[in-house]
């Protein structure tokens, strides 16, 4: 997305991650556990979304960022509760980043994330 010139292109792939996002909510509303077969791998794609999120400041680009981060939280979290800790800790080092104006992501993305947060909790 961020490094096209074609404007329908981006939107469209921010369109595609976002539809995802929302299947697979639809999908794991029954709330089951999930095995993941890499972790370790699923916790480096989110650090990449993280550092990438800062990358470029519009709008639409943070939203796909946002939703493929929560895309990878949500998948850890099924697979372990546990696995809370190092998403946090990333969400943390991302906001200090954002604070220290180290990087510059949208406040939707933490607000995404919160949201997200805070339903997760209200269904436990």
């Amino acid at each position: 997305m961020r490094t096209t010139s074609t404007k329908t292109l981006a939107a469209r792939a921010c369109e595609i991650i976002i539809n995802y996002q929302k299947t697979l909510k639809k999908a794991r509303s029954n709330h089951e556990k999930i095995e993941i077969a890499d972790r370790d791998g699923l916790l480096g794609v989110l650090l990449e979304i993280h550092e990438a999120v800062g990358q470029d400041n519009a709008h639409a680009y943070a939203k796909a960022c946002s939703a493929a981060s929560l895309i990878v939280v949500s998948a850890l979290f099924a697979a372990d509760k546990d696995n809370i800790k190092d998403v946090i800790g990333v969400y943390a080092k991302t906001w200090e980043s954002w604070v220290l104006r180290e990087s510059k992501p949208q406040p939707s993305f933490f607000l995404d994330w919160y949201n997200w947060s805070q339903n997760t909790a209200s269904q436990a």
